[in-house]
């Protein structure tokens, strides 16, 4: 929903507004300011809201507004059916992804055109994948199976859960 709304907008600015939050303010031609609020692990959505800014902008704050002030988005989308936002932008510089977890404790990860992380909000290693500055950026596990990917047969596999309401079929 949101690729329509602010696909073709110019990064304006970029606001921290605590260690987990960041705001992005785009601008469209002929359009009002919106305000793109992400918070790592838990919300991704436009608001209207006047939020109060910190003076002096954390350094993750700078590092985004470095690399993608000024930027066009080019898309928004959701990585297969997982909790993973992937905003593309396109710079002077090139272009960058910025990839906003939004499970568990979340994360927001900037990664440039080979795919390697430039700056992410949280540093970490993990059993199945590292999020450490020049890696390559690699996508969690699947928590699950993508339906948008599964064939017939498949899905028919989900009445074998019993006589379950749809919606508990395919979250199980």
């Amino acid at each position: 929903e949101l690729n329509k709304t602010i696909r073709d907008a110019r990064i304006e600015n970029i606001y921290q507004l605590n260690p987990q939050t960041l705001i992005l303010r785009l601008h469209k031609p002929n359009q009002s300011t919106l305000q793109l609020l992400i918070e790592a692990g838990k919300k991704f959505h436009l608001t209207s809201y006047i939020v109060s800014r910190p003076s002096k902008p954390p350094a993750f704050c700078m590092a985004m507004r470095k690399y993608l002030k000024n930027g066009k988005v080019i898309e928004v989308r959701q990585h297969e059916f997982e909790r993973i936002i992937i905003i593309k932008v396109k710079t002077r510089e090139g272009d960058f992804q910025l990839i906003c977890e939004l499970f568990g404790e979340g994360n927001i990860i900037l990664v440039n055109q080979q795919n390697q992380i430039l700056q992410a909000l949280t540093y970490r290693r993990m059993r199945d994948r590292n999020i450490l500055r020049n890696e390559i950026f690699q996508y969690p596990p699947s928590s699950g199976r993508n339906p948008l990917k599964l064939s017939r047969e498949e899905f028919d596999k989900i009445r074998e859960f019993g006589k379950l309401e749809i919606v508990k079929g395919l979250t199980q």
